[in-house]
This record gives C-alpha cells, sequence and structure tokens, in this order.
C-alpha cells in the first residue's frame, strides 16, 4: 500500500497520470535509511541509475535526467505533506544546476564526463551543507535557490 501511495503521488509530478520509472526509483534512494544504507551509499545509487553504460562516468545531459528525476521525486513525496504540491522542476532549470555542478568542477559541459567519486563528492559537500537533511531540506536546497 505504500508503494501504491508513492506511485499515486509521483504521478502528479507532472500532473499526467504518468509515472517515470526513473523518478520513482529516485524517490526510494531518497527516502531509504541507515537500513537501506549509507548516506554515500545512496549518493552512489542515485549516480549508477544515471550511468546507463555501467562506465562510473556520466554525461552532461545524465546528469540534467537525474536533477529532474530527483526534482520530480522530492516533489511529488513534498506533495504528501503540504496542501499545494511542490512543482517539478523544468528543463531549463535542471541544465542551470548542472550547469552549475560543472562550473564548480571545473568541467565542460558539453563533452566532459563526470566521474562517479567527483559526483559523490559534491552530493555529499552539498548535504553537509544542509542542518538537516530532509525531503524538504534538500528540495529547498536544490530546486529553490
Amino acid at each position: 500500500s505504500e508503494a501504491e501511495k508513492l506511485v499515486q503521488l509521483l504521478s502528479k509530478q507532472p500532473a499526467t497520470g504518468v509515472v517515470n520509472a526513473l523518478t520513482v526509483l529516485s524517490a526510494l534512494i531518497c527516502l531509504g535509511d541507515e537500513l537501506a544504507g549509507s548516506l554515500d551509499s545512496r549518493i552512489e545509487a542515485l549516480f549508477d541509475l544515471i550511468d546507463f553504460d555501467g562506465t562510473a562516468l556520466v554525461t552532461y545531459d545524465e546528469v540534467v535526467i537525474l536533477f529532474m528525476c530527483c526534482g520530480a521525486a522530492l516533489g511529488g513525496l513534498l506533495g504528501a505533506t503540504q496542501k499545494e504540491p511542490a512543482s517539478s522542476p523544468d528543463d531549463a532549470f535542471c541544465r542551470r544546476l548542472a550547469s552549475q555542478l560543472y562550473q564548480e568542477l571545473d568541467k565542460e559541459g558539453g563533452g566532459d564526463m563526470l566521474a562517479r567519486g567527483e559526483f559523490c563528492s559534491w552530493a555529499i559537500a552539498f548535504l553537509a551543507e544542509l542542518d538537516d537533511v530532509t525531503v524538504d531540506n534538500v528540495y529547498m536546497a536544490l530546486y529553490h535557490n
């Protein structure tokens, strides 16, 4: 019943009634607790989700996909606790996030590949700046700054 509720929440992000499998998997990884693995292992799982060829390297476009899926997942999860559902970030916004990440890591968005270690280090540093790592805090820090 919890999985069914999660799928219903995510089918409204955006309000199409369609659920993206990567968004559902992103939500499950984000919702994980200590029993699901350490925070580091869950960040690696998010990276692996978009590492479509299994090389431990991802493209700029794959990072954009991750930001879109995580944004939709976090927005859908927040919809369960708020009167008004959180909006899902669009492609242009997620491209700006990916560009900021690439810029922070001195990478070129056009052709440079991002390694698992680089992404995980960035994500851990990003989360370390939050007072409390919750769905609400991560969503607000990533998608509303």
